[in-house]
C-alpha cells in the first residue's frame, strides 16, 4: 500500500522538519533511501533553510550527502521546483 503524500510530508513544529530530514540529520541511509522511494522530497526545506542533503553534511556522512544531493537533483529535474514547498 502506497504511503500517503501528506504523511511524507508532515513536519515537526519547531524546526520545520520532515521525517526525511531527521533520518539524514541521524545519518541513517536507509530510511532516507526508503522514503525517497515513498515520494518524500529530497529538495524541501526546514525552518532554517537546510534541506536533508546539508544535514548529511552536517553530520559528515558524505555518502548519504552524495546519495541526497542526486535524488534532490532527479526530483527537481522530474517535478520541477513547483513542487517544493519552503
Amino acid at each position: 500500500m502506497p504511503t500517503p503524500p501528506e504523511l511524507l510530508e508532515l513536519r515537526e513544529y519547531k524546526k520545520g522538519q520532515t521525517a526525511l530530514h531527521k533520518a539524514a540529520a541521524s545519518g541513517r541511509q536507509k530510511i532516507c533511501q526508503l522514503l525517497v522511494q515513498a515520494g518524500a522530497c529530497p529538495a524541501v526545506r526546514d525552518a532554517n533553510g537546510k534541506r536533508p542533503k546539508r544535514l548529511a553534511c552536517d553530520v559528515n556522512d558524505r555518502q548519504l550527502a552524495h546519495y541526497l544531493q542526486r535524488e534532490e537533483l532527479l526530483f527537481l529535474v522530474s517535478h520541477g521546483s513547483d513542487r517544493v514547498t519552503v
